[in-house]
């Protein structure tokens, strides 16, 4: 049995829940490594982000053994390589849903093996899938010029 106290407070929450879905989301801030040597391997997954390149690979790239990678890498981003991808990738995905993109083609744009990897990625990452995210866009759609 609900009581006065509990039914308000369930209008408080579907309201704080409403107000918060209002707010514009705020940018995925992706920190980008200081050394250049990191950076030029952080472009390099920029540049294509649907290439997995082995850990070995980038330390070879960057002259550095890859224990040394790895620990420098986590120590200018707060990151691992791996968790920086993802990350980038999520980044990627929100702006290529904006743009209209098909969920499979992001999926595959984004080197996922499928669509239901890339969803089960998003969902996790943003707590809803890329369809449910997209139709919120449509319903919210920010807009810089927005007073």
């Amino acid at each position: 049995m609900s009581t006065a106290s509990d039914k308000r407070e369930l209008r408080l929450l579907e309201a704080l829940v409403d107000e918060l879905g209002l707010l514009p989301p705020q940018p995925m801030c992706l920190p980008y490594p200081k050394t250049s040597r990191l950076a030029d391997i952080a472009r390099k997954i920029i540049d294509d982000l649907a290439v997995a390149n082995s850990l070995d690979d980038m330390a070879a790239l960057a002259f550095m053994s890859r224990r040394s990678l790895t620990r420098q890498f986590r120590a200018e981003t707060g990151m691992s390589i791996v968790e920086w991808r993802d990350a980038a990738r999520m980044q990627r995905a929100v702006q290529l849903l904006a743009a209209g993109h098909s969920v499979t083609s992001i999926a595959y744009t984004l080197g996922y093996d499928g669509a239901s990897r890339f969803i089960d990625k998003f969902s996790a990452t943003f707590g809803v899938t890329p369809k449910q995210f997209s139709l919120r866009s449509i319903r919210n759609p920010l807009r810089e010029d927005a007073d």
